[in-house]
């Protein structure tokens, strides 16, 4: 693909999430995922649900979870992982409904989640640790106190994680400014950042 092609939208439609068991709570999509099905499924942190919506991006059907969900991850084609501040909750499609399955506790909080090849990578405060499947921490991928590790995603080969950071102003306790794109190897290496 040539990196100097301009992409343009042609066209963008925007689709209500909100069921009556919201309340008077806005949303907030902090996740999504695509299954193979074309069945999508996002987090609402605020209302602390998991939502499945149909290939019509209406909500068919939803699950409470124990806290705010701050990511979500493909594991199968029907299965997905949800991190909830400090836990991981397995969530299945059957049926057209979703049903929880296990979960494991956390050392760390978590705010976002990702998975190849029965590896689990997540992110907290400002560090990138690897999981296994059943919840076994395998080790720390990376750490910078300095900066607050937000989101992870693995390229398709699986040979690269791609990690963003907030430099934290410590003063305050505020994030501000100077944001970075790292991309690690699976090792935990460093290959290069954008600030």
């Amino acid at each position: 693909m040539n990196p100097d092609h301009v992409m343009t939208v042609k066209s963008k439609c925007e689709y209500m999430v909100r069921i009556s068991s919201d309340g008077n709570q806005t949303n907030r999509i902090s996740g999504i995922c695509c299954l193979p099905s074309g069945q999508v499924i996002v987090t609402d942190e605020i209302n602390r649900k998991v939502k499945l919506l149909d290939q019509h991006y209406n909500v068919c059907t939803h699950c409470d979870v124990s806290n705010n969900p701050s990511g979500i991850c493909q594991i199968t084609s029907t299965e997905v992982a949800v991190s909830l501040n400090s836990e991981v909750q397995f969530i299945s499609v059957s049926n057209g409904k979703l049903v929880k399955g296990r979960k494991f506790k956390l050392p760390h909080d978590a705010s976002c989640i990702a998975h190849h090849q029965g590896v689990l990578y997540v992110t907290g405060l400002n560090a990138l640790y690897q999981y296994t499947l059943t919840g076994s921490l395998v080790k720390k991928l990376y750490e910078d106190n300095n900066y607050r590790v937000w989101k992870c995603a693995v390229n398709p080969a699986g040979d690269r994680i791609y990690v963003t950071t907030s430099e934290i102003f410590w003063a305050h306790l505020t994030l501000h400014g100077k944001d970075r794109l790292i991309t690690l190897s699976t090792d935990g290496t460093l290959i290069i950042h954008f600030l």
